[in-house]
């Protein structure tokens, strides 16, 4: 192989000759915008471009790559690595947890009882148009193992008038929208600002909310919080870590999308959830 290099460098070199004289004699007629590159190579430069934004499978990132991911505007891959164990602490579904959803309810429950909140919020799903009561008892299991998303999921399904009207699991305004923001708030209280803060910004939407029922939604919050660190110590758990994602969002000011609800109280409007203490 290494002998015929030159014929075929020659060959080649003869070729780009021929091309670069029939180009010449064609002249200025029929010429191609700048921009028009083969398709085949636009395909090699895009998927080299993607190649090289990957990040690479190269264990624990150094402080050097941190630094450049953090020059280009990127998240490291220590930050996203950071962020996957937040949302794994918070109950959310991760790409590597997905397998969950294939395991018959007595997988679930055995992994429900050693604590994993990402089987109760399967499981609870599957109660959804079963027992409404099983499933919303299920997303207090794992709200009080620390779950935000459980409160997400809760909010979202408190829409249902059988629910709201039938069920009292987390219950803390017979207003059902005032529930369903009140349960949102807590997640919020939690320190959620990845999916909390969406589901905020829907319901604004969605409701016109009264300053009256903002406060009574804020003042539930904060009840459903104290009842679900009441019921996690009573379990020797540890107090709640309310540390938000460093990742996540920032919440909106100005509005009851804001962190206006505090353990202790209602806070003022506007103050951010960057915050957000640890523990009680």
């Amino acid at each position: 192989m290494l002998k015929n290099r030159p014929i075929a460098y020659t060959t080649l070199a003869g070729v780009l000759v021929v091309s670069a004289i029939a180009w010449l004699m064609r002249g200025d007629s029929d010429s191609e915008p700048a921009d028009s590159t083969p398709q085949v190579i636009a395909n090699t430069v895009a998927a080299s471009e993607r190649d090289s934004s990957s990040p690479s499978d190269m264990g624990e990132p150094d402080s050097s790559s941190a630094t450049a991911d953090a020059q280009s505007g990127k998240p490291s891959a220590l930050a996203i690595t950071r962020q996957e164990a937040w949302e794994r602490e918070r109950g959310y579904m991760s790409a590597g947890r997905t397998h969950l959803e294939s395991f018959n309810e007595g997988q679930l429950r055995d992994l429900a009882a050693q604590g994993n909140t990402a089987a109760i919020a399967i499981l609870a799903g599957r109660y959804l148009t079963v027992d409404p009561r099983e499933m919303m008892e299920l997303y207090e299991q794992a709200a009080v193992l620390g779950s935000t998303s459980a409160l997400v999921s809760a909010s979202s399904v408190w829409a249902s008038p059988w629910i709201s009207q039938n069920v009292s699991t987390m219950r803390v305004s017979d207003n059902p929208p005032v529930n369903m923001l009140a349960m949102l708030l807590a997640a919020q209280l939690r320190g959620d600002n990845v999916l909390a803060p969406e589901r905020l910004q829907q319901m604004k939407t969605d409701y016109s909310f009264t300053e009256s029922e903002i406060a009574e939604a804020c003042e539930g919050a904060v009840r459903l919080y104290r009842q679900l660190k009441a019921r996690r110590l009573e379990l020797g758990q540890n107090y709640f870590d309310n540390t938000p994602s460093a990742l996540g969002q920032e919440y909106e000011e100005g509005s009851h999308t804001s962190a206006t609800c505090g353990e202790s109280g209602a806070m003022p409007a506007g103050r951010k959830t960057g915050s957000a203490a640890h523990g009680p």
